[in-house]
Protein backbone atom coordinates (compact mmCIF):
# COMPACT_ATOMS: atom_id res chain seq x y z
CA UNK A 1 0.00 0.00 0.00
CA UNK A 2 1.31 3.43 -0.97
CA UNK A 3 1.02 6.09 1.73
CA UNK A 4 0.34 9.57 0.35
CA UNK A 5 1.96 12.57 2.00
CA UNK A 6 0.07 15.82 1.48
CA UNK A 7 2.18 18.99 1.27
CA UNK A 8 1.68 22.55 -0.04
CA UNK A 9 2.26 23.06 -3.75
CA UNK A 10 5.97 23.10 -4.57
CA UNK A 11 7.07 21.81 -1.16
CA UNK A 12 6.67 18.07 -1.58
CA UNK A 13 9.72 15.83 -1.69
CA UNK A 14 10.59 14.82 -5.23
CA UNK A 15 13.08 12.29 -6.62
CA UNK A 16 13.68 14.70 -9.52
CA UNK A 17 16.55 17.15 -9.20
CA UNK A 18 17.72 20.03 -11.39
CA UNK A 19 21.31 20.32 -12.52
CA UNK A 20 23.50 21.79 -15.25
CA UNK A 21 24.93 19.56 -17.96
CA UNK A 22 27.15 22.13 -19.66
CA UNK A 23 24.63 23.66 -22.04
CA UNK A 24 25.27 27.33 -22.82
CA UNK A 25 22.95 30.05 -24.05
CA UNK A 26 24.60 31.46 -27.19
CA UNK A 27 22.40 34.55 -27.45
CA UNK A 28 23.37 37.65 -25.46
CA UNK A 29 20.82 38.30 -22.67
CA UNK A 30 19.17 41.23 -24.46
CA UNK A 31 18.03 38.93 -27.31
CA UNK A 32 15.36 36.23 -27.46
CA UNK A 33 14.67 34.09 -30.53
CA UNK A 34 10.91 34.28 -31.00
CA UNK A 35 8.29 35.71 -33.34
CA UNK A 36 4.57 36.38 -33.71
CA UNK A 37 4.24 35.45 -37.37
CA UNK A 38 0.49 35.36 -38.26
CA UNK A 39 -0.16 35.43 -34.48
CA UNK A 40 0.90 31.78 -34.21
CA UNK A 41 4.63 32.25 -34.51
CA UNK A 42 6.81 30.08 -36.71
CA UNK A 43 10.39 28.99 -37.17
CA UNK A 44 12.23 31.58 -35.09
CA UNK A 45 15.64 30.76 -36.56
CA UNK A 46 17.34 29.06 -39.50
CA UNK A 47 20.88 27.90 -40.26
CA UNK A 48 22.64 29.77 -43.06
CA UNK A 49 25.01 28.09 -45.52
CA UNK A 50 28.09 29.31 -43.61
CA UNK A 51 26.89 27.90 -40.27
CA UNK A 52 25.60 31.17 -38.82
CA UNK A 53 22.06 31.42 -37.45
CA UNK A 54 19.43 33.84 -38.73
CA UNK A 55 16.80 34.55 -36.09
CA UNK A 56 13.80 36.72 -35.35
CA UNK A 57 14.17 38.66 -32.11
CA UNK A 58 11.41 39.23 -29.54
CA UNK A 59 10.97 42.81 -30.82
CA UNK A 60 10.29 41.52 -34.38
CA UNK A 61 13.70 42.58 -35.71
CA UNK A 62 15.89 40.16 -37.68
CA UNK A 63 19.52 39.36 -36.82
CA UNK A 64 22.32 36.91 -37.60
CA UNK A 65 24.21 35.07 -34.85
CA UNK A 66 27.71 33.61 -35.00
CA UNK A 67 27.21 30.66 -32.58
CA UNK A 68 30.94 30.11 -32.07
CA UNK A 69 31.57 33.66 -30.86
CA UNK A 70 28.11 34.46 -29.49
CA UNK A 71 28.06 37.66 -31.55
CA UNK A 72 24.98 38.98 -33.32
CA UNK A 73 25.88 39.95 -36.90
CA UNK A 74 23.94 41.03 -39.98
CA UNK A 75 23.42 40.01 -43.63
CA UNK A 76 20.71 39.75 -46.29
CA UNK A 77 17.91 37.56 -44.95
CA UNK A 78 14.42 36.65 -46.14
CA UNK A 79 11.27 37.11 -44.09
CA UNK A 80 7.50 37.53 -44.26
CA UNK A 81 6.28 41.07 -43.55
CA UNK A 82 2.83 41.91 -42.20
CA UNK A 83 1.81 45.47 -43.10
CA UNK A 84 -0.77 46.80 -40.62
CA UNK A 85 -0.91 50.34 -42.01
CA UNK A 86 -4.65 49.75 -42.39
CA UNK A 87 -5.21 47.62 -39.31
CA UNK A 88 -8.40 45.77 -40.17
CA UNK A 89 -8.42 42.07 -41.08
CA UNK A 90 -9.38 42.66 -44.71
CA UNK A 91 -6.77 45.41 -45.20
CA UNK A 92 -3.64 43.79 -43.70
CA UNK A 93 -1.10 43.11 -46.46
CA UNK A 94 1.64 40.46 -46.48
CA UNK A 95 4.87 40.37 -48.47
CA UNK A 96 8.04 38.34 -48.92
CA UNK A 97 10.86 40.74 -48.10
CA UNK A 98 14.65 40.80 -48.16
CA UNK A 99 16.22 42.59 -45.18
CA UNK A 100 19.74 43.99 -45.20
CA UNK A 101 20.98 43.74 -41.64
CA UNK A 102 23.83 46.19 -42.31
CA UNK A 103 21.68 49.05 -43.58
CA UNK A 104 18.23 48.07 -42.33
CA UNK A 105 16.94 48.36 -45.89
CA UNK A 106 13.85 46.26 -46.66
CA UNK A 107 13.00 45.21 -50.23
CA UNK A 108 9.62 43.69 -50.99
CA UNK A 109 10.21 40.91 -53.49
CA UNK A 110 6.75 39.26 -53.61
CA UNK A 111 3.25 40.70 -53.23
CA UNK A 112 -0.32 40.03 -54.28
CA UNK A 113 -1.09 36.87 -52.30
CA UNK A 114 -2.85 36.94 -48.93
CA UNK A 115 -0.33 34.68 -47.17
CA UNK A 116 3.33 33.68 -47.60
CA UNK A 117 5.42 31.05 -45.88
CA UNK A 118 9.00 29.66 -45.67
CA UNK A 119 10.90 32.02 -48.01
CA UNK A 120 14.40 30.59 -48.42
CA UNK A 121 17.57 30.93 -50.48
CA UNK A 122 19.07 28.12 -52.52
CA UNK A 123 22.49 26.96 -51.21
CA UNK A 124 24.36 29.20 -53.68
CA UNK A 125 21.96 32.10 -52.94
CA UNK A 126 21.08 32.55 -56.62
CA UNK A 127 17.42 31.53 -56.25
CA UNK A 128 14.56 32.03 -53.80
CA UNK A 129 11.52 29.85 -53.12
CA UNK A 130 8.40 30.29 -50.99
CA UNK A 131 4.80 29.12 -50.53
CA UNK A 132 1.80 31.38 -51.04
CA UNK A 133 -1.98 31.06 -50.83
CA UNK A 134 -5.07 33.25 -50.55
CA UNK A 135 -7.80 33.84 -48.00
CA UNK A 136 -10.77 31.47 -47.75
CA UNK A 137 -8.42 28.62 -48.60
CA UNK A 138 -5.98 26.72 -46.41
CA UNK A 139 -2.38 25.81 -47.26
CA UNK A 140 -3.02 22.06 -47.31
CA UNK A 141 -5.34 22.38 -50.31
CA UNK A 142 -4.25 25.62 -51.98
CA UNK A 143 -0.58 26.46 -51.26
CA UNK A 144 1.37 27.29 -54.41
CA UNK A 145 5.12 26.76 -54.69
CA UNK A 146 6.91 29.77 -56.21
CA UNK A 147 10.58 30.17 -57.11
CA UNK A 148 12.65 32.80 -58.91
CA UNK A 149 16.15 34.10 -59.61
CA UNK A 150 17.82 36.27 -56.94
CA UNK A 151 19.77 39.24 -58.31
CA UNK A 152 22.68 40.96 -56.50
CA UNK A 153 20.69 44.19 -56.07
CA UNK A 154 18.07 42.37 -53.96
CA UNK A 155 15.60 42.05 -56.82
CA UNK A 156 14.04 38.93 -58.30
CA UNK A 157 13.51 37.78 -61.88
CA UNK A 158 12.07 34.85 -63.81
CA UNK A 159 9.31 34.12 -61.26
CA UNK A 160 7.74 30.69 -61.76
CA UNK A 161 5.04 28.81 -59.89
CA UNK A 162 3.79 25.27 -59.46
CA UNK A 163 0.25 24.91 -58.17
CA UNK A 164 -1.37 21.70 -57.02
CA UNK A 165 -4.89 21.08 -55.81
CA UNK A 166 -3.67 19.18 -52.74
CA UNK A 167 -1.25 21.95 -51.80
CA UNK A 168 2.54 22.06 -51.79
CA UNK A 169 4.40 21.71 -48.48
CA UNK A 170 7.94 21.72 -47.10
CA UNK A 171 9.92 23.23 -50.00
CA UNK A 172 13.62 22.50 -49.56
CA UNK A 173 16.66 23.17 -51.68
CA UNK A 174 18.95 20.21 -52.24
CA UNK A 175 22.74 20.67 -52.08
CA UNK A 176 22.94 20.88 -55.89
CA UNK A 177 20.18 23.50 -56.18
CA UNK A 178 17.34 21.07 -56.90
CA UNK A 179 14.07 22.27 -55.34
CA UNK A 180 12.09 19.55 -53.58
CA UNK A 181 8.58 19.77 -52.19
CA UNK A 182 5.95 17.48 -50.74
CA UNK A 183 2.19 17.16 -50.82
CA UNK A 184 0.12 17.57 -47.67
CA UNK A 185 -1.42 14.09 -47.44
CA UNK A 186 -0.23 12.37 -44.27
CA UNK A 187 1.97 14.88 -42.46
CA UNK A 188 5.16 13.69 -44.11
CA UNK A 189 8.53 15.33 -43.58
CA UNK A 190 11.85 14.76 -45.35
CA UNK A 191 15.32 16.11 -46.20
CA UNK A 192 17.64 15.63 -49.21
CA UNK A 193 21.20 14.79 -48.05
CA UNK A 194 22.48 14.38 -51.62
CA UNK A 195 21.41 14.26 -55.25
CA UNK A 196 20.82 10.52 -54.87
CA UNK A 197 18.98 10.14 -51.57
CA UNK A 198 16.05 11.47 -49.58
CA UNK A 199 15.42 10.63 -45.94
CA UNK A 200 11.72 10.77 -45.14
CA UNK A 201 9.12 10.03 -42.51
CA UNK A 202 6.56 8.09 -44.52
CA UNK A 203 3.12 7.17 -43.23
CA UNK A 204 1.69 3.95 -44.65
CA UNK A 205 -1.44 2.22 -43.36
CA UNK A 206 -1.47 4.52 -40.37
CA UNK A 207 2.07 3.67 -39.27
CA UNK A 208 5.06 6.03 -39.57
CA UNK A 209 8.42 4.80 -40.84
CA UNK A 210 11.83 6.39 -41.29
CA UNK A 211 12.85 5.51 -44.85
CA UNK A 212 15.74 6.09 -47.26
CA UNK A 213 14.62 6.85 -50.83
CA UNK A 214 16.93 6.21 -53.78
CA UNK A 215 16.11 8.93 -56.32
CA UNK A 216 17.91 7.14 -59.13
CA UNK A 217 16.50 3.67 -58.63
CA UNK A 218 13.07 4.91 -57.44
CA UNK A 219 13.23 2.51 -54.53
CA UNK A 220 13.13 2.83 -50.75
CA UNK A 221 14.23 0.96 -47.66
CA UNK A 222 13.31 1.26 -43.99
CA UNK A 223 16.01 2.84 -41.80
CA UNK A 224 14.65 2.18 -38.31
CA UNK A 225 12.17 -0.04 -36.55
CA UNK A 226 9.05 1.68 -35.16
CA UNK A 227 10.26 0.84 -31.65
CA UNK A 228 13.13 3.30 -32.24
CA UNK A 229 11.61 5.91 -34.57
CA UNK A 230 7.95 6.21 -35.50
CA UNK A 231 6.99 9.76 -34.47
CA UNK A 232 8.81 12.43 -36.49
CA UNK A 233 6.72 15.57 -36.81
CA UNK A 234 6.99 19.35 -36.99
CA UNK A 235 9.83 19.62 -39.50
CA UNK A 236 12.07 17.28 -37.51
CA UNK A 237 14.76 16.57 -40.13
CA UNK A 238 17.81 18.47 -41.37
CA UNK A 239 20.68 17.66 -43.72
CA UNK A 240 24.03 17.36 -41.94
CA UNK A 241 26.26 16.27 -44.83
CA UNK A 242 26.17 14.33 -48.08
CA UNK A 243 26.13 11.12 -46.08
CA UNK A 244 24.21 12.06 -42.94
CA UNK A 245 21.19 13.86 -41.50
CA UNK A 246 19.76 14.80 -38.11
CA UNK A 247 16.33 13.56 -37.01
CA UNK A 248 14.29 14.36 -33.90
CA UNK A 249 11.75 11.71 -33.01
CA UNK A 250 10.56 8.98 -30.71
CA UNK A 251 9.58 5.35 -31.02
CA UNK A 252 6.92 3.13 -29.56
CA UNK A 253 9.19 2.23 -26.61
CA UNK A 254 11.65 5.15 -26.63
CA UNK A 255 11.30 8.79 -25.63
CA UNK A 256 12.12 11.69 -27.95
CA UNK A 257 15.77 11.99 -28.93
CA UNK A 258 18.11 13.61 -31.44
CA UNK A 259 19.57 11.06 -33.87
CA UNK A 260 22.30 11.20 -36.48
CA UNK A 261 21.47 9.08 -39.52
CA UNK A 262 24.56 7.76 -41.34
CA UNK A 263 23.79 6.83 -44.93
CA UNK A 264 25.74 3.83 -46.15
CA UNK A 265 24.98 1.82 -49.27
CA UNK A 266 25.35 -1.48 -47.41
CA UNK A 267 24.37 -0.79 -43.81
CA UNK A 268 22.92 2.60 -42.80
CA UNK A 269 23.44 3.38 -39.10
CA UNK A 270 21.45 5.37 -36.54
CA UNK A 271 23.26 7.07 -33.66
CA UNK A 272 21.51 8.66 -30.67
CA UNK A 273 23.15 12.06 -30.01
CA UNK A 274 20.99 13.24 -27.13
CA UNK A 275 18.02 11.62 -25.38
CA UNK A 276 15.25 13.37 -23.49
CA UNK A 277 15.18 10.40 -21.10
CA UNK A 278 17.09 7.17 -20.56
CA UNK A 279 13.89 5.36 -19.63
CA UNK A 280 12.50 2.82 -22.10
CA UNK A 281 9.28 0.85 -22.09
CA UNK A 282 9.46 -2.90 -22.04
CA UNK A 283 8.10 -4.02 -25.46
CA UNK A 284 6.23 -6.79 -23.64
CA UNK A 285 3.78 -4.13 -22.40
CA UNK A 286 2.71 -3.25 -25.94
CA UNK A 287 -0.48 -5.09 -26.98
CA UNK A 288 -0.14 -7.38 -29.95
CA UNK A 289 3.64 -7.81 -29.71
CA UNK A 290 5.03 -11.32 -29.48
Amino acid sequence: MVIQNIAPYGEWESPITVGSDGLKDRLPPEYSASDTFYEYGGAAFDVMSDGRLMFSNKDNTVHVLDPDRGEVLSAWVLAVEEDHEHDTPDQVKNYVVAINGDTGKVRRIASGADFYYTPQFSPDRTKVAWLEWNDRYLPFNAAKLVWCDWLPNAEVDNVQALSDFEGAVEPRWGPDGTLYYGREINGQTYCPPSTKHLIAAAVTRGAAKLVLIDLREFSWSQLAEPTTLSDMTFDAMARLSKYSALVIGSGTVTSQALYRIHIDEKSPKIEAIRKSSDEEFDPAYIPGRK
